[in-house]
């Protein structure tokens, strides 16, 4: 399964995406809502970044795909050839954020290097 924002490729993990923000809020509260933990992988500048959103897909191409995240603004989701993959979902914001920083301190694939962020 893909997702497609412009030309870029989103490519899945085993877990479905959430839906839109508007959509995944109706009839929810907040405290249910699952926090993910996301990796984009860019190809073309050979690193990798771990992120923690209610809604990846709002955060991918709201923020980090038109520079407004620091730790991303060099890359180029237009033309940068990056995968997105969802890589788990949990209740709270901590858990999905230890897990995404334990990911930042593993060994990134030879020739890559790991974007590492404070975080929350």
């Amino acid at each position: 399964m893909e997702r497609r924002s412009g030309r870029l490729t989103k490519r899945l993990c085993e877990l479905p995406w959430p839906a839109s923000t508007q959509e995944s809020r109706m009839g929810q509260k907040e405290a249910a809502m699952p926090h993910y933990v996301y990796r984009g992988t860019n190809k073309t500048e050979r690193e990798i970044y771990f992120g923690v959103s209610k809604d990846p897909v709002e955060r991918i191409d709201g923020s980090h795909c038109v520079g407004a995240t620091k730790a991303l603004k060099h890359w180029d989701c237009e033309n940068d050839d990056i995968a997105w993959a969802l890589m788990s979902q949990h209740q709270s914001q901590s858990a999905a954020s230890d897990e995404a920083h334990a990911w930042e301190k593993t060994k990134p694939p030879r020739g890559y290097k790991i974007i590492q962020t404070k975080g929350i």
